[in-house]
């Protein structure tokens, strides 16, 4: 099944309705910022790391944790299927974190 690539949105977007693939560029913080929400029809994450600073990622909200660090320019992909909370925090405020989502139309049976 083809993908395609919409426009650029912000994270703030309500989920698609069909297969596709949906990009976001999340502003660089040194306060923890929410990444992508819980979403059941999420099969798949790419984060670059488009920043001159390492963000932190993790899976829940503790600013004093994290699960994955991306240096400077570096590019993570997240397990596929993973379909929970996500969020981050760099060392300073330079930059964005450019975020590409794969979808599946349903969630995923079980």
């Amino acid at each position: 099944m083809p993908l395609y690539n919409p426009s650029f949105i912000s994270a703030s977007a309500p989920p698609p309705t069909s297969n596709h693939t949906r990009l976001a560029d999340i502003p660089a913080s040194i306060e923890q910022v929410t990444l992508l929400y819980e979403d059941a029809r999420r099969k798949g994450v790419t984060i670059w790391n488009d920043s001159l600073n390492t963000l932190s990622l993790d899976t829940f909200t503790n600013e004093a944790s994290f699960a994955v660090k991306i240096t400077p320019g570096g590019y993570y992909e997240f397990p596929f299927n993973y379909i929970g909370l996500l969020v981050g925090i760099w060392d300073g405020t330079n930059g964005f974190a450019r975020i590409r989502e794969f979808y599946y139309a349903e969630p995923p049976a079980n």
